[in-house]
């Protein structure tokens, strides 16, 4: 990722990404929440937090990057309580520096610990690909090449993979 930080500037943004649709992705938010909060939801939110306390959570990169999966991210904390206030600080495809919030989600305290951990595996999974990519293509782009897709997704994963 340093090579990616150090050819790519902040500011700069992927040529092309294409928009997700919640067709492509709504029935995997779905198994994944039910995977990760089977049928008893998030007991220890419910055991220690007041159901009506309210919170706001600021989703910060650890290491610069590339944003990928923030439509994804914002269903994932819609599907849990659609009266959550998600808001991205960047655009699909934009470039990161470490230490950046990249969202700020506002709500009842017990929706946001339901989905945060959903949202950030998608999050995290996505952006990873999205940097590798980005910094695979900087790479080539002295030598007049370029990246083109791969049938090597996860299963289930290829429409947000690529």
């Amino acid at each position: 990722m340093s090579t990616l930080s150090a050819t790519l500037s902040a500011h700069e943004q992927i040529d092309y990404v294409p928009e997700l649709y919640p067709h492509q992705f709504a029935a995997l938010v779905q198994q994944a929440l039910q995977e990760d909060l089977a049928r008893a939801g998030d007991i220890t939110s419910q055991a220690l937090i007041p159901q009506n306390q309210q919170s706001e959570l600021f989703i910060v990169a650890r290491v610069p990057g590339v944003l990928a999966g923030s439509t994804v991210a914002k269903h994932v904390f819609t599907q849990i309580d659609d009266e959550l206030t998600v808001q991205f600080n960047h655009a699909e495809g934009e470039h990161f520096e470490a230490g950046q919030a990249l969202a700020r989600i506002d709500g009842r305290t017990r929706s946001i610990l339901a989905a945060e951990r959903t949202a950030l595996n998608f999050l995290g999974h996505l952006c990873g690909v999205a940097t590798a990519t980005a910094d695979l293509c900087a790479r080539v782009q002295p030598h007049a090449s370029q990246i083109t897709c791969t049938r090597k997704t996860l299963p289930g994963l290829r429409a947000l993979q690529k």
